[in-house]
């Protein structure tokens, strides 16, 4: 984060001003509140684009299907209850287990977050300001090199095979309405897609 003490417009509320305004007025603009749904599609959409996050959906699958198997086993057998309750674990940790850890992420980055007010991004050649209550933060491309997608969020994300870093830009805050394609065609050119 950057001192918000001597940038322009660091005051000002970011729902309003004219942040991002470029002479070829080719930014694009997206002002919105993160919501818990917001940061949960992110997470999936990171745990689904990085190596890391692709391992451990992995892991959790041959999990759950390992617990599946031996369930099934049991059951045709002689099953005693105690031996049942290992699969069972098996099944919850490899099949449940995710998108529940999700959500209870997002609530905690929501926590943070919401206090901040509303976002506004403003993305241009040069990367995306994003301002809020108490930041006024430029994050020039080289930062964010990867790029995921889903139905209601963009999801930018580092460099590193982690994605550690990432920055969550809800659909639904385009402010106009081809905003989203706009932002679509600018990632295109800086970014790569995963």
């Amino acid at each position: 984060m950057t001192d918000t003490q001597d940038r322009p417009g660091a005051h000002e509320d970011p729902g309003t001003g004219a942040h991002g305004d470029t002479a070829a007025g080719a930014a694009v603009e997206f002002v919105y509140e993160i919501t818990v749904p917001d940061l949960a599609d992110s997470l999936n959409a990171r745990l689904r684009a990085t190596p890391s996050g692709r391992r451990t959906r992995w892991l959790l699958r041959v999990a759950g299907v390992v617990g599946a198997v031996w369930l099934v086993g049991l059951t045709l057998g002689d099953p005693v209850y105690t031996e049942l309750l290992p699969p069972a674990a098996f099944l919850v940790v490899g099949f449940g287990l995710t998108p529940v850890v999700h959500f209870l992420q997002a609530r905690q980055v929501h926590a943070a977050a919401s206090r901040q007010g509303p976002f506004r991004a403003t993305a241009t050649d040069e990367g995306i300001r994003l301002v809020s209550r108490d930041s006024d933060t430029l994050h020039r491309w080289a930062m964010y090199t990867r790029c995921a997608e889903t139905d209601t969020v963009f999801v930018l994300l580092t460099g590193d095979k982690h994605g550690v870093g990432m920055l969550t830009l809800p659909k639904r805050g385009a402010t106009t309405a081809d905003g989203a394609d706009r932002l679509r065609a600018l990632l295109d050119g800086h970014v790569e897609r995963v």
